[in-house]
C-alpha cells in the first residue's frame, strides 16, 4: 500500500520526465549542429532541390524537437503523442540513412560505408525503445498526462509524416541522379589522378584532385612509402577542409587506409580527390601511380 501511495505521488515534470526532456534539449543542440554541417555538404553538390529539401527538413525537425519540449513542459494533452512520435522519428529517419546507404555504397557523415553504420542503428534503436516503453508504463506520466485527458492532433500526424516523406524525396533525388550520371559515363576511362612522386613534412596533410572532376568511374591507384602513411579518398575538397578542421567528413566507401607502407585501392569514386597524411614525426617519401 505504502509502495502504491507513493507512486500517486508521482506527478510533474521530474525524475525520470525531466531527464528525458533534458535528452530532448541535448538532441535539440546536436540537430542543429549536424544540420548546419550537413547543409554545408549538401550546398557543395550545388543541387538546388536538394540545397532546398534539406534546409526544410532541418527546419522541420528542430521545429518538432522544440515543439516536443514544449508541449511536455506546458502538460498539453498531446504531449505525449507528440513525444512518442519524436522517438519514432528518431529512429526511422537514421533507419532511412542507412537503407540509402545500402543501396547506393556512399559514405553516411564520417563513416566509411553502411557496414560501418551499425552502431548508428544500434544507439538509436536503443533511445527510442528505452523511451518509447517509458512513456506507455511510467507512472509519472501516468498521472501527469491522464489517459482520459490525452489527445492526438491531425496537424501533428501531418508534420510527422512530412518530416519522413522530405529524406524519401531527397534519397530518391540523389539515388537517381547517381545513377544517370553513371550512364553517361559507362564505358568510359577511369578516372585517373597524376602519378606522384614526393615528400611530406611530419604531421602534414595534402589534397590531391582527380583529373576527371564530376565523371562517375573506376579508380585503381597502388601506394607505397617508406614510413607508414593513410590514404582517405573523398567527395569533396570541402571534406579535406572537415578533415583539417577536425569535424566530420565523407570518405568513399572502402576507399581508404591508415598507417601502411603500401596498399591498393580500387573503388567507384566522381568527384573530389584524396586526403594523404603523415602521422610519423619524420618526412616520409611516397608515390602514387
Amino acid at each position: 500500500m505504502v509502495e502504491e501511495a507513493s507512486k500517486e505521488h508521482l506527478k510533474g515534470i521530474g525524475g525520470w520526465l525531466s531527464f528525458f526532456i533534458f535528452t530532448l534539449i541535448i538532441s535539440l543542440i546536436l540537430n542543429f549542429i549536424v544540420g548546419i554541417s550537413d547543409i554545408s555538404t549538401v550546398s557543395e553538390s550545388g543541387d538546388i532541390a536538394l540545397i532546398i529539401l534539406d534546409v526544410i527538413l532541418w527546419l522541420a525537425f528542430i521545429g518538432f524537437n522544440i515543439y516536443t519540449i514544449y508541449v511536455l513542459v506546458k502538460v498539453k494533452e498531446n504531449a505525449i503523442s507528440v513525444a512518442k512520435m519524436y522517438v519514432a522519428l528518431v529512429f526511422l529517419t537514421n533507419i532511412l540513412g542507412v537503407i540509402f546507404a545500402f543501396f547506393t555504397g556512399g559514405p553516411i557523415a564520417s563513416e566509411e560505408s553502411y557496414l560501418d553504420s551499425s552502431t548508428i542503428i544500434i544507439r538509436s534503436l536503443i533511445y527510442s525503445i528505452i523511451w518509447f516503453l517509458y512513456l506507455i508504463y511510467s507512472k509519472r506520466i501516468e498521472n501527469t498526462y491522464p489517459k482520459k485527458e490525452r489527445k492526438s492532433h491531425t496537424i501533428d500526424k501531418i508534420w510527422f509524416f512530412v518530416i519522413l516523406a522530405i529524406p524519401l524525396v531527397i534519397y530518391f533525388l540523389a539515388y537517381i541522379g547517381t545513377n544517370y550520371d553513371q550512364s553517361l559515363t559507362d564505358g568510359s576511362n577511369p578516372i585517373s589522378l597524376q602519378p606522384i612522386t614526393d615528400e611530406l613534412s611530419p604531421g602534414y596533410v595534402i589534397f590531391k584532385p582527380f583529373t576527371n572532376q564530376y565523371s562517375v568511374g573506376e579508380m585503381n591507384l597502388e601506394f607505397s612509402s617508406n614510413l607508414p602513411i593513410s590514404v582517405y579518398f573523398v567527395p569533396t575538397e570541402g571534406d579535406y577542409d572537415k578533415f583539417m578542421a577536425g569535424d566530420q567528413y565523407s570518405i568513399y566507401q572502402g576507399c581508404s587506409f591508415e598507417e601502411k607502407t603500401f596498399g591498393v585501392i580500387n573503388c567507384n569514386v566522381s568527384s573530389g580527390g584524396i586526403i594523404i597524411y603523415n602521422p610519423n614525426l619524420q618526412n616520409v617519401t611516397y608515390q602514387i601511380e
